[in-house]
């Protein structure tokens, strides 16, 4: 793109015109602050920091920030990590500290020029390496990008940082839900007037098979695999597919809608619900399925009562291995649940279900919010240029 096929008053810059790289470095024993932020508490849908560790649990030399800097991850860039500032602190040093120059770029809206796909594009390009991608500052700081005019800036923000409000606002109310929510389980299993029973007095506690990755086919009955459970759903990720179940007397291993399915490897005692959408779908060897057997249970209640109770805490206390958790499903079986009368599962269940879709309502307000925000910097920065670029 050059000059002249920008929209008026917009300009090209060099990086390094408009930002400064930060690179004061500290001994975390040295540092005067409790906030240590790695690349793992950046979080790539939000500019803000929802949590950070302490300086006492790291070592070796890392960055120190201010408050309004952006912590940009410049390793694996692809991930799209970067959080703005709100307090001092320390951070890893496979992360830039950038500050904005103010005579070209507003502070406000510096991260969210960052958030562009105009500025990530780029910085995945010129990332070097290849088991762990890396940018040089070096190189960012001579890339050309289209600034708009510090009117626009401002407009863009503001704009930007209404609907951050807004995500914040419905966030809290969301966190708030998930606290009522953990609050009437907490009622049921601190209740010992209900009732002690094993799982497999209520649930038939169901194994997978092991289906061979060589016979996978790019359609057909979908293999529930474990990165398919995750904590209170179950998913679509990266499935594999068997041609049918027939042909191996394999139908036993066949998923129902609602069956709950609990995370064996790895991350342990995830429990997730089946989905009609998912359908129809076989059980892999590493996750376990619970299936209803008699009219004691509410699998709805139960589903509630494993994600928001104690259960997953308690699978990886009584899992097998060091370098990968692994749980029996003998164990599974004999877990003890305090089990109410079936009309106050049934009562409890229809709450928790109305809260999940007050939260479900809120979360699409949210994604709203961002495909707003994306709009917003797809017309403007990325589209600079307009037909031309």
């Amino acid at each position: 793109m050059n000059e002249r096929k920008l929209k008026p008053g917009w300009k090209m810059v060099r990086f390094g015109g408009i930002a400064q790289n930060i690179v004061e470095r500290i001994d975390p024993a040295n540092a005067r602050t409790d906030v240590y932020v790695g690349l793992e508490h950046l979080d790539p849908t939000t500019l803000h920091l929802r949590r950070w560790g302490h300086p006492r649990d790291v070592s070796g030399e890392k960055l120190v920030f201010q408050k309004g800097d952006t912590i940009f991850g410049k390793r694996r860039a692809y991930q799209r990590k970067l959080a703005l500032a709100e307090f001092d602190g320390i951070c890893s040093a496979h992360a830039m500290v950038l500050r904005p120059h103010l005579k070209l770029v507003l502070p406000e809206f510096f991260p969210f020029f960052l958030q562009s796909n105009a500025f990530m594009d780029r910085a995945v390009e010129i990332s070097v390496g290849s088991l762990s991608p890396t940018i040089n500052w070096g190189t960012l700081r001579d890339q050309e990008f289209a600034l708009p005019p510090i009117e626009e800036q401002k407009r863009i923000a503001e704009i930007l940082w209404a609907a951050d409000k807004a995500e914040e606002r419905y966030l809290a109310v969301i966190a708030k839900v998930d606290t009522l929510q953990r609050s009437y389980i907490s009622d049921i299993v601190s209740d010992h007037s209900y009732p002690s029973i094993p799982l497999n007095e209520v649930v038939n506690t169901l194994n997978g098979y092991a289906f061979k990755s060589k016979n996978y086919t790019r359609n057909g009955i979908r293999i529930i695999r474990i990165n398919n459970v995750q904590k209170g759903s179950v998913v679509d990720g990266d499935s594999k597919f068997y041609p049918n179940l027939d042909s191996e007397n394999l139908h036993r291993y066949a998923l129902r809608e609602k069956d709950l399915l609990v995370s064996l490897t790895g991350n342990v005692g995830r429990v997730g619900r089946m989905p009609e959408s998912l359908l129809p779908a076989a059980l892999n060897q590493r996750v376990a399925c619970l299936r209803s057997r008699n009219q004691r249970i509410d699998m709805d209640f139960l589903f509630w009562l494993l994600n928001y109770g104690p259960f997953e805490k308690d699978c990886i206390g009584h899992s097998n291995g060091s370098a990968q958790k692994n749980l029996s499903t003998v164990w599974l079986g004999q877990y003890g649940i305090l089990l109410p009368t079936i009309e106050k599962q049934r009562s409890l269940s229809v709450v928790l279900e109305q809260l999940e879709h007050s939260v479900a309502k809120l979360k699409l307000q949210i994604k709203a919010f961002r495909t707003i925000g994306s709009a917003l910097m797809k017309q403007t920065i990325e589209n600079a240029g307009g037909d031309d670029v």
